[in-house]
């Protein structure tokens, strides 16, 4: 059985060990890099967990955290009718067991609540096909392709841009 629910400071070691992990496992998915991340202070580590209506991390237990979706409001009069998704993982041995589609529902779902959020916006790796299609299964659509958005080592890769209309939009 697993636990969807939002993280609290609490939660702020298993955390910040499975977001290594991601950022280690597959550095070409995420923005952020292992090493800078593994430098990071536990009081700099800590700001991820601080939920409020702008911003919260939720995660998935079995019983230990194995997977994790973060989102953030975006600041300004001009713009604070978006929000970002970022940060979804889910341990590889736990995929296609349908904790990557709850912690999607349960981010959408809080965030719509927040009433006058019009749309939630994330990034891909042009490369992962696989959580492309899962985006796209839970009803993003792509408007935009960034060339070359992140180097890792030698290696360029580009990053697809999608958006998702919440209901009432």
């Amino acid at each position: 059985m697993t636990e969807i629910r939002l993280l609290t400071e609490a939660d702020l070691d298993q955390f910040w060990q499975l977001r290594l992990r991601a950022l280690k496992e597959e550095p070409a998915s995420f923005a952020a890099s292992y090493e800078e991340s593994a430098a990071m202070s536990q009081a700099q580590s800590k700001k991820y967990l601080e939920s409020s209506t702008n911003a919260f991390v939720f995660g998935a237990f079995a019983p230990q955290l194995v997977g994790m979706i973060g989102f953030y409001r975006r600041q300004g009069l001009k713009i604070n009718h978006k929000g970002v998704i970022w940060g979804m993982y889910t341990a590889p041995e736990f995929r296609g067991k349908g904790i990557g589609k709850s912690l999607m529902q349960s981010a959408i779902a809080q965030a719509t609540g927040f009433g006058d959020l019009k749309e939630l916006l994330l990034v891909v790796g042009g490369h992962n096909k696989s959580a492309h299609g899962f985006y796209s299964a839970c009803g993003f659509k792509t408007y935009a392709i960034e060339p070359k958005a992140l180097r890792v080592g030698e290696d360029y890769f580009d990053d697809e841009c999608m958006s998702l209309k919440l209901s009432g939009a």
